[in-house]
């Protein structure tokens, strides 16, 4: 997708990362926070946030070219999976996006960099801890 929402700079503007884009929109899709909220966050101004969001989620519903019966699912409409972590205060800590619409969530994860990076413990996940009221330590990510 990276091909899809990135810009050239110019003399005039210097160009958004597509890192950026999509770290803007999932927040935006997440949560629905505001253009003005999601400006004052990433120190983005709203009016881009605006064109950034409708850029991404266009791009993310084209489905590659020659991709044939990989991008379908099971109830028959392209789609390309998107796996996230997010903390509790909905900052996006690792993603996994792209994998055909026709797998499994299980399969993608189960093959994803994304859990060999939770598995690693690289993302700082807290360990698991009892819930109120609960003597069980509840874990963040299950594992298996």
């Amino acid at each position: 997708m990276g091909p899809r929402i990135t810009k050239v700079n110019t003399r005039f503007h210097q160009a958004h990362l597509p890192g950026l884009k999509l770290a803007i929109t999932l927040r935006h899709l997440a949560t629905a926070n505001s253009y003005h909220g999601l400006a004052f966050s990433f120190r983005v101004p709203y009016n881009s946030i605006s064109k950034i969001v409708r850029e991404v989620c266009t791009a993310s519903i084209k489905a590659p070219k020659e991709s044939g019966t990989l991008y379908p699912n099971y109830k028959g409409f392209f789609s390309m999976i998107l796996l996230a972590v997010v903390d509790a205060d909905y900052k996006l800590m690792g993603y996994s996006i792209g994998a055909h619409g026709s797998k499994s969530d299980c399969a993608v994860l189960n093959a994803s960099t994304l859990k060999a990076a939770v598995e690693a413990n690289l993302l700082n996940i807290p360990p698991p801890e009892p819930l109120q009221n609960d003597d069980r330590p509840m874990p963040s990510f299950p594992r298996r």
